[in-house]
């Protein structure tokens, strides 16, 4: 019997080997799929070519979600048009108010009736209008901003903000820190331009596999968990030195810029204000002083009434022991209705 030649061995082995590896990924794909599950932050967004990722439309999920303490809770999270949370009618001859923010926004940990928005809908009788996407920083949501507003018409927006959003805003304050979406997005850079980069992590092609993302994942967990050992990180360095640190002090310049865009594209008749999520500092009082200037009214009260919430004993976060269960989405409202009823007393009044 004639032998094959080495070449022809070797190109069988090859192919062999590959069909192997092909097939070792793709059983592991499937189990991934099957027994893993990213966070519901990023389970419910898809991958947009102008904001880099965006909450699904026409979306509806029922979950388990869980306070701090353990307790369990029911949650149907849900989204209509465009990934809104909630999307009134524009034509209404109530009060049309927007909210805008991040992953408190989202609030994919509770039902759409118990987030604070709702809630003061609830309270307040005005057209509701939501949009919240976990990680974004302040350009994407202008982005948002921008192409819906004259759609909806809004008479009040109101921007929640995060502690997070100064490293969100900069791309290599985002390379620094432990808190890192990994997605390729837009940047606002310090002369102005716009740029889309991407901080680390897979390339968006390769993140549709669930198994290598969840490889590389666990391989960034594995670094940062030394990173944070160490105290080198962003949220480290930010506490420590302040502006002193360059990374930080560039990305409250790009955050100026950002905001100065919200002011300047919105009409004098339309009221902006501005809320945090969080009370970090030194990021909150530069936040507030951010949209102060810029002739935007901001309340750090609902931070702090989770704050004091979880102070006085209550349980007020979720099991991330960062975002709100259903009792910090009801102490969020009561902060906030006291600043937002004025607005509505003075349309009241016309």
């Amino acid at each position: 019997m004639k032998k094959r030649s080495l070449a022809r061995r070797l190109t069988y082995s090859l192919i062999a080997g590959i069909f192997f590896l092909g097939l070792c990924l793709g059983l592991a794909e499937i189990a991934t799929r099957l027994f893993y599950h990213p966070s519901l932050h990023f389970q419910t967004a898809d991958l947009d070519p102008e904001l880099g990722w965006r909450p699904k439309a026409d979306y509806s999920i029922q979950q388990t979600s869980y306070s701090e303490d353990g307790a369990a809770f029911p949650a149907h999270y849900q989204t209509g048009r465009d990934g809104f949370r909630e999307f009134g009618d524009p034509e209404s001859d109530r009060p049309k108010v927007w909210f805008i923010g991040d992953s408190f926004t989202q609030a994919v940990e509770v039902s759409n009736d118990r987030t604070f928005y709702r809630l003061l809908r609830d309270s307040l009788n005005f057209e509701l209008f939501a949009f919240g996407q976990a990680g974004y920083g302040f350009l994407q949501e202008f982005l948002i901003f921008d192409r819906y507003f004259d759609l909806i018409g809004p008479d009040l927006v109101v921007w929640q903000t995060c502690d997070n959003d100064f490293i969100d805003n900069h791309l290599e304050l985002e390379r620094e820190s432990a808190y890192n979406p990994r997605l390729y997005r837009p940047y606002l850079t310090a002369e102005g331009t716009m740029v889309w980069d991407q901080s680390s992590g897979l390339p968006g092609w390769l993140r549709r596999s669930r198994f290598l993302g969840l490889l590389d994942r666990k391989w960034h967990e594995l670094r940062l968990k030394r990173a944070v050992a160490r105290n080198q990180v962003a949220e480290s360095y930010v506490p420590e030195r302040g502006r002193a640190y360059d990374k930080f002090d560039e990305s409250v310049k790009i955050t100026e810029q950002l905001v100065r865009k919200i002011a300047e594209r919105t009409p004098d008749s339309v009221r902006v204000v501005a809320f945090s999520a969080s009370a970090y500092q030194p990021q909150l009082q530069e936040m507030e002083r951010i949209f102060t200037e810029a002739g935007l009214p901001f309340f750090p009260g609902p931070a702090h009434a989770i704050n004091t919430a979880v102070a006085n004993g209550e349980v007020a976060r979720t099991g991330d022991r960062f975002h709100w269960n259903e009792l910090g989405h009801r102490r969020v409202a009561e902060a906030l209705q006291e600043k937002l009823r004025p607005y509505f007393t003075e349309w009241n009044d016309k």
